[in-house]
């Protein structure tokens, strides 16, 4: 008999507990065949196990390492040779820390033309007169890394056949030989039907396993034909994609809540501009809906132009507390992107990645994102309380009125943006050494056409993200500093600095006093607001005058990403001017400090709509806790959608929402085991809630939970 939905999903669930993987991009070296020989290798020896039920197959297999091992180099003097001393500096202080990076495949170039279309542009670039050296190594290396994977769908095809000989149920049967017609022709040529795209889908995705991209636009003329047709059913469509989905969980693993965020994008705009929410949109989100698993992560996109009923759709989602969707706004983030040299088309095709990194789908290598750096530092390397690694120090007693004192954090943050650009310099040309971005270099525009890998600087795009960890703290830091030392000369900034030293110990009083009276960020409270939007045009403002290692340009984001650098720089932090004892978590992203906001929830959003979102292109998040009792009803999902469209039509980019009462988030922290299954928006990205370290944990719990 067919194997139900419900099947599919419990035995993956034990799978996935039990499974071991490989990743498919294998190996460094210096030579770019010997990298595309080792994984084709892989893709030549790997599993093609089909496991019941499938309808969609391929997975990262394991193989014998020494196969592979056999073709790679040594590690590189590069891979080894230490960071810059003053970079090295700034990173153990805890003022930098370099993170990961993620790519988004050209999924629709793979179901328009199949690999082999590839294959015939590599074979006509080769033919031109000036390729040669290593630049006819690399297109010969994607050729070669082309041929392996379409032999990969050919291996899967005669796997579905030899589950088929050993198969007595006939309609399993009839499904097995529809999966090895489907692997026979895809991922090689075209794609002709739905189940062919879907299955095409997962193998890009087995290249590049990051960003699935905009599946309800990939997919979507594949199946209005073949439902006009009457090949399929929308029953049987939601039952492919589901399978999909199934897939991407299967890949990333269901406990660790800081790998393979695999985030996609439904909604948004079309080429031309006009709404792309269409019939599949909806059976996406029918699908996230029956499944309940964590990934793959859903970001829904909003323009003007969006149905109401497709936020709120997205918004009955929140109902199953898994951490899906978060909503996005168009109507902010393409007009940025064009402000960064990104073709109108091109941006409105944008997709996130990982946390929330904004990428445009195969065409750019974006460094997103490249690394994340601590604003609330730069202060206390101002007052003092903390040195900066050059040594340079400040002369507070010369900082005479609000002006000076904001002209000295300049030449400090001036200082951190030198140090940042050398760190990326540094680290884009160590990968550029090695084979780093092989797989994706593949499906990617712009790599075969300049002969290039990302690494390189092959991409269309080029761009390096830097994401800005403790605005909000910043912000609340400079209020006390203007209030307290230049307004009302209550304090000097010597004074406030001792303080600092001493961890507010022996202050208390006004330490309280900043607490009740001193403006806070997410309160509306136009001074501040204002504050914190300087410091975004002050930071984007010295950032342009550097060109990264790969050229194009760096890019400014807020995300405190998987790696909750908000609380990994927060314990390497002393105590800071806003109230904040040492050790304590920094706001996360683009929202206000944790139980800061006393103002309501229309007051916060309306000063992170205030901000110039014109400059923070990507990697940009606002977290909002609701109460659980406000979705219970239609009354309360129409006033949460309605939320977050005025918050879009006033400016805002982003939201995302936990769904969590904090009695409930404080039990769960007393007593773990109750609450396994407790999921949290953390940064970017959702994770159960007693997987996460306790300081996390603690700044989740302190966030205002809204309940209109």
């Amino acid at each position: 008999m067919k194997t139900k939905l419900s099947d599919r999903i419990s035995w993956l669930q034990q799978r996935v507990l039990t499974s071991e993987a490989l990743p498919l991009n294998v190996g460094r070296t210096f030579s770019w065949h010997r990298t595309a020989t080792a994984t084709a290798y892989y893709l030549n020896h790997c599993e093609t196990s089909i496991y019941p039920g499938e309808l969609i197959v391929g997975h990262n297999g394991r193989v014998d390492p020494k196969g592979i091992a056999s073709f790679q180099d040594p590690v590189p003097d590069s891979e080894t040779k230490p960071r810059p001393k003053k970079t090295e500096a700034f990173v153990n202080q805890g003022g930098l820390i370099l993170c990961g990076n993620h790519q988004v495949a050209n999924y629709q170039k793979v179901l328009s033309h199949g690999l082999s279309g590839i294959v015939d542009t590599i074979d006509h670039r080769m033919q031109s007169l000036e390729i040669t050296g290593e630049s006819r190594e690399f297109l010969s290396a994607m050729r070669t890394l082309a041929c392996s994977m379409i032999q990969y769908g050919r291996r899967y095809a005669l796997a579905a056949r030899m589950e088929r000989s050993k198969c007595d149920d006939v309609t399993r049967r009839k499904e097995l030989e529809m999966v090895a017609h489907n692997c026979d022709r895809v991922i090689e040529h075209p794609a002709e039907s739905f189940w062919e795209a879907c299955q095409a889908l997962y193998f890009t995705y087995l290249l590049v396993p990051d960003s699935p991209g905009r599946i309800d636009q990939y997919l979507y003329p594949f199946y209005r034909k073949d439902i006009d047709a009457g090949r399929i059913t929308p029953e049987f469509a939601e039952e492919l994609l589901s399978c999909l989905w199934i897939k991407y969980f299967e890949y990333v693993g269901k406990d660790h809540p800081r790998t393979g965020i695999t985030h996609l994008a439904l909604g948004g705009l079309t080429a031309e501009g006009a709404c792309a929410v269409n019939e599949l949109s909806y059976v996406c989100l029918n699908v996230a809906d029956k499944l309940e698993i964590i990934r793959p992560q859903i970001a829904l996109r909003w323009n003007h132009q969006t149905p109401r009923l497709f936020i709120q759709r997205g918004v009955e989602l929140l109902r199953k507390n898994f951490g899906n969707p978060d909503f996005c706004n168009d109507d902010q983030i393409v007009p940025a992107l064009v402000k960064i040299g990104i073709a109108p088309v091109d941006a409105r095709d944008y997709c996130p990645s990982g946390c929330h990194e904004v990428m445009i789908p195969g065409k750019s290598q974006m460094g997103s994102l490249m690394g994340e750096f601590n604003l609330p530092k730069t202060l206390n390397y101002v007052l003092g309380v903390e040195t900066m690694p050059s040594g340079r120090v400040i002369e507070l007693a010369s900082l005479r009125d609000w002006n000076q004192f904001q002209e000295a954090w300049n030449l400090v943050m001036a200082e951190v943006v030198s140090t940042i650009h050398e760190f990326s310099y540094f680290e884009d040309s160590r990968r550029a050494q090695v084979a780093w971005g092989f797989t994706g270099s593949l499906l990617t525009d712009g790599c075969i056409e300049n002969a290039r890998g990302l690494a390189q600087g092959g991409a269309i795009y080029n761009y390096c993200n830097w994401d800005a960890i403790g605005l909000a703290n910043l912000a609340d830091a400079f209020m006390v500093v203007k209030k307290l030392v230049f307004d009302t000369k209550e304090i000097t900034l010597t004074g406030l600095a001792e303080c600092l030293r001493n961890n507010w110990e022996g202050f208390d009083l006004l330490r309280k006093r900043i607490d009740l009276t001193i403006p806070r960020f997410g309160n509306h409270k136009p001074e501040v607001d204002t504050i914190a939007a300087e410091i975004i045009r002050d930071i984007a403002g010295m950032l342009e005058k550097y060109t990264p290692y790969r050229g194009g340009r760096y890019t400014l984001g807020t995300l405190a990403g998987y790696e909750n650098a908000h609380a990994l720089f927060g314990q390497q932090t002393g105590a800071t001017a806003d109230g904040r004892l040492a050790g304590e978590p920094f706001a996360a992203s683009l929202g206000p400090v944790a139980g800061r906001d006393r103002s309501g929830l229309t007051s916060m959003l309306n000063s992170v709509a205030s901000l110039p979102h014109n400059l923070l292109p990507t990697s940009t998040v606002v977290n909002v806790t609701i109460d659980p009792g406000l979705l219970s009803s239609a009354t309360g999902v129409d006033k949460v959608a309605a939320a977050i469209t005025a918050h879009f039509m006033s400016g805002g980019q982003q939201l995302q929402l936990t769904i969590a009462d904090r009695l409930i988030l404080q039990e769960a922290q007393k007593d773990p085991a109750r609450y396994s299954s407790l999921m949290v928006r953390v940064a970017g990205y959702s994770a159960r809630f007693i997987s996460l370290d306790k300081d996390v944990r603690d700044e989740i719990i302190q966030r205002t939970v809204n309940r209109f």
